[in-house]
């Protein structure tokens, strides 16, 4: 409500046209992010969440199966169009989750919890000079 401008109420009636593909459209999305192209995320959930997150089917391509590695985590994976707006909800999770995959969607939540921990004085805060970081040290961030 708060991004309206402006509203008037007009006497022009809508019909939602006969080929509208109704939810179809939304079978890939998280949230409102919608698209053809699939992204697969894979997550580990810890022992003290699993039945929390198995209670919930949180999304039309939802797989779950244990962890082989872990036996009593929960591997959840999932196809969305796009990680945007599945961030928030795997933060939620805290430290009871790990993304496996994407690669991409790993490394940002690594880059967010190292940046917790300096906020949070848990390490060493760094100087960091953007301006003088080599290519190769990019990767490091």
């Amino acid at each position: 409500m708060e991004r309206i401008e402006s509203i008037r109420l007009t006497r022009d009636e809508y019909a939602v046209p006969p080929d509208f593909p109704g939810l179809e459209i939304l079978r890939n999305a998280w949230s409102i992010v919608m698209g053809e192209q699939t992204v697969r995320v894979a997550l580990r959930f810890s022992p003290q969440v699993k039945q929390r997150v198995l209670e919930t089917r949180w999304h039309p391509s939802q797989q779950t199966r244990p962890d082989p590695d872990h036996p009593d985590a929960l591997l959840w994976e999932v196809n969305v169009a796009d990680t945007l707006d599945l961030v928030p909800w795997i933060r939620s999770w805290g430290a009871d989750v790990e993304v496996l995959e994407p690669e991409g969607l790993r490394k940002a939540l690594v880059r967010e919890a190292q940046s917790l921990a300096e906020l949070y004085r848990v390490v060493e805060m760094k100087k960091r000079l953007f301006a003088h970081i080599r290519e190769k040290d990019k990767e490091k961030q």
